[in-house]
């Protein structure tokens, strides 16, 4: 995010409700402009946080909304503009982009009527694009050279394998020896301690989607010093909530195999 014009958007409407049309570079003016270029850091920071959740957890906007709350809003609009957003139902919902004068474009630059579609608005997660689309879109960024917030169009998308489709736990996993930083790496990534004594043995995670990721791991990592821990066994791996791992969308179950990719990564 480029701090200072996001600021500058922000301070140009912030005087008595009236448009300033030059940011103060003397005085008192430059003052409070400086102190509002470190504040937009902190809220752009905690914004883009809050934009990759509504990615991964299908939040969606009316059209309306959209427009009010994402396009004309002066800090988020700049964040906006470097993602790709996606318009209606179903696992391959039309994409577009947020051009710089606040209109739409199609993956072809050309103009996208937004009004006349229908559905609501998301942020485009890779595991419902088509690769070709995907990749024609990471062309388009990089000719504007936009860089994206957070992982977006690069991000690494997982789908479930047949046998694990049908049920509540991840046959797949169980049996997996990964050794024991990998397991450590989880705790750092959202993953909570679940144990009852006195070895690590039990992990769980929220997932975006609702959800919740229980994996049980023998022997366990040692508390007392993690890096004797040794090599672990991925005893189960079950997802409560749910009637099946098949159930969730194309996203969640991407989403899913992503929060659990550090131990399968070669």
């Amino acid at each position: 995010l480029d701090r200072s014009s996001a600021a500058s958007d922000v301070y140009k409407r912030q005087a008595q409700g009236q448009r300033v049309v030059k940011v103060p570079k003397s005085g008192e003016g430059a003052s409070a402009f400086k102190a509002l270029v470190k504040a937009a850091a902190l809220v752009a920071e905690a914004q883009i946080a809050r934009l990759e959740r509504a990615m991964v957890s299908e939040r969606a906007w009316s059209i309306d909304a959209f427009r009010t709350y994402i396009v004309a809003h002066p800090l988020l609009g700049h964040l906006a503009r470097r993602l790709v957003w996606s318009v209606g139902e179903g696992d391959t919902p039309t994409t577009f982009r947020i051009a710089e004068d606040r209109s739409f474009a199609d993956l072809d630059d050309g103009a996208f009527a937004l009004a006349s579609q229908a559905g609501t608005v998301r942020i485009a997660h890779p595991a419902r694009m088509l690769e070709k689309e995907r990749l024609r879109w990471s062309e388009r960024i990089s000719d504007y050279c936009i860089v994206q917030p957070f992982p977006q169009l690069g991000r690494t998308t997982y789908s479930l394998e047949p046998k694990d489709r049908k049920g509540k736990k991840l046959a797949s996993l169980e049996g997996t020896r990964v050794p024991w930083h990998r397991v450590a790496k989880l705790l750092r990534t959202g993953f909570r301690d679940a144990s009852t004594n006195s070895a690590l043995h039990s992990l769980t995670l929220s997932l975006p989607s609702g959800p919740t990721l229980a994996i049980f791991l023998s022997p366990g990592l040692s508390r007392e010093d993690v890096s004797q821990s040794g090599e672990q066994t991925v005893v189960s791996a079950h997802v409560h909530g749910i009637d099946q791992l098949g159930s969730l969308s194309p996203v969640a179950q991407s989403e899913l195999l992503l929060a659990l990719s550090p131990l399968t990564e070669a």
